[in-house]
């Protein structure tokens, strides 16, 4: 592309960085990266979790860790999006706790959940790993709405717990009496 004259962009550094992380190439992704500060173009957020996500999903959460720490110090402060990748890579490997204190670090930051934390949540803490005493925290019930109905509508309201306690419902409670006990507790 350089050889015939023509410079690349945020766009097709983005594009390409996303091919070499979709094949499993993320080290080679960071060449571009290095590459793209060389010509003095910024990276996005999307080139950073791009990459973060590459790395996860390669397994190298230690590289996936250290590529978020880079991108704050280029000024680029973790956004949503990464930490729900960061989150879903660490309980995809197990690593419950680590994903317990990055939702925490989040929430403290103000970040506020999305839909998809919500299903990093259900899918990733709940459904994979084992609930117990004190997995996700307290603060998170204020903003776990989502999170209840979709438990609630799927019929998994046995799996439905708050901060260090933890509930079991049965499935013959009706919704209202559900919310009403989850408002009484999570607020």
């Amino acid at each position: 592309m350089k050889d015939k004259g023509v410079r690349p962009d945020l766009i097709t550094y983005n594009i390409l960085i996303g091919a070499l992380c979709r094949e499993g190439e993320s080290r080679k992704a960071v060449k571009l990266l290095n590459e793209m500060l060389e010509m003095g173009l910024n990276p996005s957020h999307l080139t950073y979790n791009t990459l973060i996500d590459g790395f996860c999903g390669e397994g190298n959460l230690a590289t996936a860790l250290n590529t978020r720490t880079r991108m704050e110090r280029e000024g680029k402060r973790a956004n949503i999006v990464t930490y729900n990748v960061l989150i879903k890579g660490l309980c995809q490997k197990g690593k419950m706790e680590e994903a317990n204190g990055l939702l925490n670090e989040m929430l403290e930051k103000g970040l506020v959940p999305n839909r998809i934390t919500y299903d990093v949540i259900r899918d990733e803490m709940v459904e994979r790993g084992k609930p117990r005493e004190g997995l996700i925290p307290e603060r998170f019930c204020m903003h776990s709405n989502f999170m209840v109905i979709d438990l609630i509508s799927s019929g998994k309201t046995d799996r439905i717990f708050r901060g260090s306690f933890t509930v079991r419902f049965h499935l013959s409670l009706s919704f209202v009496s559900i919310l009403s006990f989850l408002l009484t507790f999570c607020l």
